[in-house]
Order: structure tokens, then sequence, then C-alpha cells
């Protein structure tokens, strides 16, 4: 799995609503798992899957999360699977 800090800029850029965006990928042993954590409209889950999957290319699990919940530091994706 392979995804570009840019590709997630688009998103934001797709959506103005979205205050905030974060990718975190780990491993379960058998395939890489995507979820995205997005501060962005409650009833708009689908809206943004369909656009993960047009720019990212990937499907991964959406979640939306309380504005200014996410940090603001810059990362906006946490790849968590370890080397190996």
């Amino acid at each position: 799995m392979f995804v570009r800090p840019e590709q997630v800029a688009q998103l934001a850029k797709r959506h103005k609503e979205i205050n905030r965006i974060r990718l975190t990928i780990t491993h379960d042993g058998s395939q890489d798992q995507m979820t995205v954590q997005i501060e962005g409209a409650a009833d708009a889950a689908q809206i943004y899957a369909d656009s993960v999957r047009d720019i990212l290319k990937l499907r991964g699990q959406i979640e939306i999360v309380a504005k200014d919940s996410l940090p603001n530091d810059g990362m906006v994706i946490d790849d968590q699977r370890t080397p190996g």
C-alpha cells in the first residue's frame, strides 16, 4: 500500500468542509489495513469513501471524528506497520 501526502491533500481539497484528515495504516498479519479519520460532515462517510477510492485507488475504513480531535502536527499518514 502506497499513499502520498499529495493525494491526501487532494482529498481535502475536493471536500471544502474537511478540516483535517489522517490515514492510519496497519498490518493484521495477512494484509494492510487503512483507516481514514476525517474531521468533516457527519453524514458524508459514503461520499468520502467514494473519494478515497477515486483519489487513492484504495479502500479503507472511514471514521468521521469531531472537529479539532485530530492533532495539528502536520502528519497526514501514520504508518504503524512494523518492518520485516
